[in-house]
């Protein structure tokens, strides 16, 4: 079995009917296949950090056992309030943002600019 496959079957607690495989019926070399899932299942998302079960939240591309647990810990201290309460922002939490709310509504412009993806200057922004 391959071994990502194997990974978010025991550590992220996807079906083995839900792993996303490419036309070919490879998984794919290219792409995270958490994100794959994610959008291909728009109607899970956003998942809300304050209130998301640790299954949930271990469906947020970007976020992995890791996170989740120090997310799950500082629930218990508190209610975040914003990526940036998550961690240090980098490549991951980056990705994780556009997955994400916590608890009401968030705009993309309200993020921190840290957060927000840059679009490439080839799609005309």
């Amino acid at each position: 079995m391959n071994r990502r496959r194997n990974w978010l079957l025991r550590k992220y607690g996807f079906a083995a009917e839900e792993i996303p495989f490419e036309p070919d019926g490879s998984l794919s070399l290219v792409f995270d296949l958490n994100e794959m899932w994610a959008r291909s299942h728009p109607e899970r998302f956003p998942v809300d950090v304050n209130h998301a079960d640790k299954e949930g939240l271990l469906r947020v591309p970007g976020f992995g056992l890791v996170t989740v647990g120090r997310v799950l810990k500082r629930r218990r201290e508190g209610r975040m309030h914003s990526i940036a309460d998550v961690g240090k922002p980098g490549k991951r939490l980056t990705k994780a943002a556009r997955y994400v709310t916590f608890g009401r509504a968030v705009s993309l412009s309200t993020l921190p600019a840290r957060f927000r993806i840059r679009r490439a200057a080839a799609h005309g922004t």
